[in-house]
């Protein structure tokens, strides 16, 4: 199995959390559904036209956090602008600033930030069934040219890429690994020696259901922070150069 790795980079993210709806808080690492529209976004992929070459049966993901998280909540101020009146035949943006018409609405907002103060960094490993799929995000990836411009989670926080390279993947059996881990392996955890933890509940995928997106698939999973995650006994996973990880699945 080829897998192919590359750095996710950005200062500031906004994952949202799909089950909240009083304040927008953030995931710690980028969901599964987050890196397949980021994958989609960078082969030039209509939305909704991506879920099948990118579910689980098709693509394999990994991810790792390399540097360490915070989370900072917020104060914001969203401007609703579906509602001018039929007089105003100027654009939405220049009706707020030359006549004044604001119809706003205070929310909080986590944010998410490296707690080095650098960047946020995670690291996706992929490994797609579709050669016509994997060589392209290959080629994409290796020479740094996404079809559409990258961000984390909201357009307003931008993002980037870094290549890190291909492998050959093999399946080992170890007690220690450096990705998220899913919940099936909760029970193997030496949680003793975790240094800090989060543990989330993320949506691995969507699927149309009546021609609108609906969450299909979730799954929970613990992030230790840019920390390795260690086992009482050893479990299956896969070695990717000289790392250790497990799917999201």
């Amino acid at each position: 199995m080829r897998v192919l790795v590359f750095d996710l980079l950005g200062k500031f993210a906004h994952f949202r959390v799909f089950y909240a709806n009083a304040n927008a808080l953030t995931y710690t690492f980028p969901p599964r559904t987050t890196l397949t529209g980021i994958l989609a976004s960078i082969l030039g992929r209509s939305r909704d036209t991506y879920y099948e070459d990118m579910g689980p049966e098709n693509l394999k993901l990994a991810l790792r956090v390399v540097e360490p998280v915070r989370k900072r909540m917020v104060a914001v101020n969203y401007v609703k602008t579906e509602s001018f009146p039929a007089e105003v035949k100027i654009t939405k943006r220049a009706a707020r600033i030359s006549v004044g018409y604001f119809e706003t609405y205070p929310t909080r907002m986590e944010i998410l930030m490296s707690k080095g103060g650098g960047f946020l960094r995670f690291r996706v490993y992929l490994s797609a069934k579709i050669y016509s799929l994997h060589e392209e995000l290959k080629d994409r990836l290796r020479s740094n040219s996404p079809h559409y411009s990258l961000y984390m989670g909201i357009s307003e926080f931008l993002a980037w890429t870094e290549f890190v390279g291909e492998y050959e993947a093999q399946d080992v059996i170890t007690d220690e690994v450096l990705s998220v881990v899913p919940e099936r392996l909760f029970e193997s955890l030496d949680f003793s020696s975790l240094k800090e933890a989060f543990v989330e509940k993320i949506p691995l995928h969507f699927r149309l259901n009546g021609g609108l997106r609906a969450v299909s698939e979730t799954a929970t999973f613990i992030n230790s922070n840019g920390h390795a995650v260690k086992f009482k006994k050893d479990v299956p996973a896969v070695k990717v150069g000289d790392e250790t990880i497990i799917w999201m699945e």
